[in-house]
């Protein structure tokens, strides 16, 4: 979903390209904690559902300047709606749970989150979220969606290990 983030948060400044200038200034030279886009909008918080102002461009936390306005947001949105997919899982950094609630959740997925977590040793929070690519596919598709966070001091194989059978339950269920 966020590649410049991604760029950003492995390269610091080099992976901003054109944008370095922008960039630095919001992260002043400390890209450790970088989660935004290039333009200083975190995707995570850009979505159509429950989407609030906070404040302006950084590394981590601006909502941008009204829902959707980033162009990744509108294509992960375009994305799920031209599949028509079932459900939705969302990897990130962030506490090691499973979080479903946002609005008006599908009932059926309380139980679902509880058998996933049970696959791959998480807890379940049952904390609602707003703003988020899982809260609008809650809120327009009314189906079930998941954010999963990982454990960052894990390797990619770790991780893997881990949630395969959860993955797998996944398309099950």
């Amino acid at each position: 979903l966020n590649p410049d983030g991604f760029e950003l948060a492995l390269h610091g400044r080099d992976g901003a390209g054109q944008m370095g200038d922008v960039t630095d200034k919001m992260s002043e030279g400390d890209y450790a904690g970088w989660e935004a886009n290039a333009r200083g909008v975190d995707l995570r918080l850009n979505f159509d559902a429950g989407w609030e102002a906070s404040g302006a461009a950084r590394a981590s936390g601006y909502a941008g300047p009204r829902a959707m306005s980033e162009p990744e947001a509108r294509a992960a949105a375009n994305l799920c709606t031209a599949f028509d997919l079932k459900q939705l899982f969302v990897f990130g950094s962030g506490p090691v749970q499973i979080s479903y609630r946002s609005g008006d959740t599908p009932v059926r997925s309380r139980l679902m989150a509880q058998v996933l977590a049970g696959a791959c040793g998480m807890k379940v929070s049952e904390a609602p979220s707003a703003g988020g690519v899982k809260d609008w596919f809650i809120q327009e598709m009314n189906r079930p969606a998941f954010s999963i966070g990982l454990d960052s001091s894990e390797t990619v194989e770790e991780a893997y290990s881990r949630l395969i059978e959860m993955m797998v339950l996944a398309m099950l269920i």
